[in-house]
């Protein structure tokens, strides 16, 4: 097995000795005895004629891709964007709300959408009801029940 170590950016050969599941205890070239875990270390399998391992390989070193630092810096920067996106947001809506405040506004409330929507009907209704109320005080009656 050779395994990467990420202080000295370099493979070590050494011979797995004892397994369990994705941990194998890995005893180093150099006499170093460890417990590796192979999902999240980086490591390769030796063919029985590789026996030694090169020097310090800097080309080994510069093959190592370095994405987990990439991810960090795209993660923090969409974090950012987010936050100044909310920033944006808040100071737009406040500045609505400072404009809808100092507008002027109708006493009656009729130019809310909810009142467009019933106006005809509304006023249809107004007309209707001043009618009767005519009606009955023409003829003496009263409209109260």
């Amino acid at each position: 097995l050779k395994a990467w170590w990420r202080g000295e950016g370099r493979y070590f050969a050494g011979e797995v000795v004892e397994a369990h599941g994705s941990e194998v205890r890995v005893v180093y070239d150099d006499g170093d005895e460890q417990w590796e875990n192979l999902r999240k270390n980086k490591h390769e399998w030796l063919s029985g004629d590789e026996a030694t391992l090169p020097a310090a390989d800097e080309s080994a070193a510069a093959a190592v891709p370095k994405m987990h630092k990439k991810r960090k810096r795209d993660r923090e920067r969409r974090r950012q964007e987010r936050r100044a996106e909310s920033r944006r947001q808040q100071k737009a809506a406040a500045a609505e709300s400072a404009e809808s405040a100092l507008a002027p506004r109708r006493v009656d409330g009729a130019d809310t959408p909810a009142r467009k929507k019933h106006r005809g009907k509304v006023t249809l209704l107004g007309h209707a009801l001043r009618l009767c109320v005519t009606w009955y005080a023409a003829r003496g009656r009263s409209t109260a029940a």
